[in-house]
């Protein structure tokens, strides 16, 4: 089954329109950038690196690996980046011609330099990627991998230990949620399991009619997700009871709710956005973007904020007020585009919105939210 993994992930993007060039010198991006900001500092993963840059000026700390090894190569890596402590840790996953890179690695953060890389103490033929990076629990971070188990890592002391793993029934394409001594973990066996964070037994679990390949959004008790069945649901967090779920929406949801006021956004890889309410999943408005949406939407104050493949980012208000079809026109904020795909979370750091690009020499463009106006672009252009 060679080159199985890389080719079932390939498939799904497919759906997205994917056919990538690479930017800088680096081949062709093969996995999602993710982003997270952390006070002052902004952490990115992008294809081949992650970087740590200074959130308000772009101004770059470091770059990891610091330089290329072929003895010893590392990357691509997907997902967003999570601190812990002074570690910043980060997974491998999918690149090209078939190469896995199966660890996840802790990077110190002041120097960038790596002090562990963990793999599965598992004998077999099946490629442990971390598609979409990890989630954090205080010391105890949750490794979702492509060999269809999740991995519990206690990460307090000088190397990784494995706490606990829980085994599904196929691959994993995204981070866990964690909340309140549960794990929430979505799989492409159609199920999400609820898993007691200490224990890693099963709690609870519900069963879609296809794969479930993004993060759930978490609101008081009730759980949020989509799913390739092209219906959103809504389940009790505790026993995965199903609360509501939509009727078929015409197209695969791979993108992360957010849920405000009790209203639930979400949109779909036909770029069409929509405005649930979170009681019943009754639509209250949509919105018809110009290309797929994988990325969450993210809030700031009354506006709403959605990244598109066509390379727009998009505003909505929170309320707005749909026409006699429940339709919404969305609003560019700039209006001739961020010149690449966006396919992945932008991160919200005192008003600027940084948004991370799929592929191209530029990594990230960041985005005065107050007159709309780019702030930077990293890494610049003259150094890139």
């Amino acid at each position: 089954m060679k080159n199985a993994v890389r080719v079932s992930f390939l498939i799904a993007a497919c759906a997205l329109g994917l056919a990538a060039c690479g930017g800088g010198g680096e081949p062709a991006p093969t996995s999602f950038p993710g982003i997270a900001v952390d006070g002052a500092n902004s952490y990115l993963v992008s294809n081949l690196r992650v970087y740590k840059f200074d959130a308000a000026s772009g101004k770059e700390a470091w770059h990891f690996p610091a330089t290329t090894d072929n003895s010893n190569p590392r990357g691509p890596f997907g997902g967003p980046p999570v601190k812990v402590g002074n570690l910043i840790i980060v997974g491998g996953t999918i690149g090209n011609a078939g190469a896995v890179d199966k660890h996840i690695y802790g990077i110190n953060d002041a120097d960038g330099a790596q002090k562990w890389a963990w793999e599965a103490p598992v004998a077999t033929s099946i490629h442990r990627e971390f598609v979409d990076g990890v989630t954090a629990d205080g010391n105890t971070i949750y490794a979702a991998s492509g060999d269809g188990n999740l991995y519990a890592l206690d990460v307090s002391g000088a190397l990784p230990q494995l706490k606990w793993t829980f085994a599904t029934q196929n691959k994993l394409w995204a981070r866990p949620a964690v909340a309140d001594g549960k794990v929430y973990l979505p799989a492409l066996d159609h199920t999400l399991y609820i898993i007691d964070a200490g224990t890693g037994k099963e709690a609870g679990r519900f069963t879609a009619s296809a794969s479930l390949a993004s993060t759930p959004a978490l609101s008081g008790s009730v759980l949020f997700f989509g799913s390739f069945d092209q219906k959103v649901y809504a389940i009790n967090a505790n026993s995965g009871q199903k609360l509501w779920e939509t009727a078929r929406l015409n197209a695969w949801f791979w993108c992360q709710p957010l849920v405000v006021n009790n209203t639930v956004y979400i949109g779909d890889v036909k770029g069409k956005f929509y405005a649930l309410d979170a009681k019943t999943g009754q639509v209250k408005w949509t919105s018809v973007l110009g290309g797929a949406i994988r990325a969450a939407p993210v809030a700031n104050g009354n506006k709403l904020y959605v990244a598109s493949f066509d390379s727009y980012l998009y505003s909505f208000d929170l309320n707005p007020t749909p026409d006699s079809s429940l339709n919404v026109a969305p609003t560019r904020v700039q209006e001739n585009g961020l010149g690449r795909r966006l396919l992945s979370t932008p991160a919200l750091s005192k008003g600027t919105l940084l948004v991370p690009l799929f592929d191209g020499d530029i990594k990230v463009t960041a985005l005065n939210l107050e007159n709309n106006t780019k702030v930077y672009e990293y890494p610049p252009k003259a150094a890139s």
